[in-house]
């Protein structure tokens, strides 16, 4: 049954998609990219004005506005690897999950927090050495979900070298900034949630991320992470939008 149209209303809802281009062809899976709870599409002109000079008044006899600039921000609800590497331009590690033995940190002080190398499973006793003696958790350290807290008065004093040994869990390390700027093409797999669900599909042909204004890491909400970007032109054209029409 052919789909139809019932009212131009948009209220949408939808799936915000990506890949990644090299010189305007597709280089990558067109993958999602997070839950979405916003996406915005901006454009500004350079408008030039002919002033009406015969009559009394003013006004304008004439004019034209260049499009100068088609931006847009889309804002993400999921801090998942493929939102953050867009955005803060991330080289990552993946941190396959192992027994990490004998993990040195040196010249620590009493009473400090120490931070492992990568993520532990917390779920897994660590191992604390100062030389070849086996620290007492409790009395010497208390476990936490991603190091050790020292406990003053406890057997590490101020320069002592100590061994930690834990197991890691799988995770991604993102370096932030360390990547150059990668171009994508956006597809927003959209639906018409007051029109029946209609879809209305969006393509951004190239889209360029700006660096991320706020990453917000303490709140009594959950985050997101509002990113905005621009749209080159690809043979001049920015994006195209598809729509229902009555058979």
């Amino acid at each position: 049954m052919a789909l139809v149209t019932n009212t131009r209303s948009l209220m949408g809802k939808g799936s915000v998609k990506s890949c990644v281009i090299v010189n305007g062809v597709k280089a990558g899976a067109l993958l999602e990219i997070s839950n979405s709870t916003a996406l915005e599409i901006k454009s500004t002109g350079d408008k030039k004005t002919v002033p009406e000079m015969r009559y009394l008044g003013g006004g304008s006899k004439d004019s034209y506005t260049r499009l100068t600039e088609v931006t847009g921000s889309v804002t993400f609800t999921d801090f998942s690897v493929e939102t953050l590497e867009k955005v803060l331009r991330t080289s990552n590690v993946a941190i396959a999950s192992s027994a990490v033995v004998d993990e040195a940190h040196d010249n620590v002080y009493a009473g400090e927090f120490v931070p492992f190398n990568k993520i532990p499973d917390s779920g897994v006793a660590y191992v604390v050495k100062k030389g070849a003696t086996t620290l007492d958790v409790g009395d010497d350290y208390i476990q936490k979900a991603t190091g050790i807290q020292l406990v003053a008065g406890g057997a590490v004093i101020d320069g002592d070298d100590i061994l930690v040994s834990y197991t890691a869990n799988k995770s991604t390390v993102l370096e932030a900034f360390q990547s150059a700027a990668v171009e994508y093409q956006l597809y927003f797999e959209g639906l018409n949630e007051i029109d029946g669900g209609n879809p209305i599909p969006v393509t951004l042909y190239r889209v360029k991320f700006d660096l991320l204004d706020t990453l917000p890491l303490i709140a009594d909400e959950p985050g997101t992470l509002t990113a905005t970007f621009e749209c080159l032109s690809l043979n001049g054209k920015f994006f195209k939008i598809g729509m229902v029409e009555n058979a």
